[in-house]
């Protein structure tokens, strides 16, 4: 058992509601997506790896392009969701997070029929910092997918990776 005091519960509040409002991103098409990571952070899925802004950008139209050419009418819907997130809070603006990432999506507009399974489970940990504006963001995401659901377009995607 931890014990977390003022400043941390605090910090912890931060961390948590970034990382919804990146999940919020993701599902609104990732447009500002390097809002949420520092200029030289890493991110890698699989065996992938991404780096910087300039990588994450790659990755998120590449993204978008698969959508574009493998989606029935170039749409799909997708939520992004976090489960079991566990903070520690490090000194000197430093965080670990570990959860488990879940995703859902489908061609179209929902709302949809027969989409019980989620598209992946990744367990996944993030290192944060947070900057001189006081902003806490990704420095390093390392996502580990588990499950793959029944998704074709993803999943062709995902075993690119």
């Amino acid at each position: 058992m931890r014990t977390i005091d003022r400043d941390q519960a605090f910090a912890i509040i931060a961390i948590q509601q970034m990382l919804y409002d990146y999940c919020h991103e993701l599902d609104d098409g990732a447009e500002r997506v390097t809002d949420y990571f520092t200029p030289n952070c890493i991110f890698n899925v699989g065996e992938s790896v991404w780096n910087g802004h300039e990588g994450l950008e790659e990755h998120y139209a590449a993204d978008r392009k698969a959508v574009a050419e493998r989606s029935k009418d170039g749409v799909r819907t997708v939520r992004h969701g976090l489960i079991n997130q566990r903070i520690d809070v490090q000194n000197g603006g430093a965080a670990s997070v570990d959860l488990i990432f879940v995703n859902f999506s489908a061609h179209g507009h929902g709302p949809f029929t027969h989409a019980s399974a989620p598209t992946v489970v990744a367990d996944t940990r993030m290192e944060m910092k947070q900057g001189a504006d006081g902003f806490w963001r990704i420095h390093e995401f390392t996502a580990t997918p588990l499950f793959f659901g029944d998704d074709p377009m993803l999943n062709s995607v995902l075993m690119e990776m």
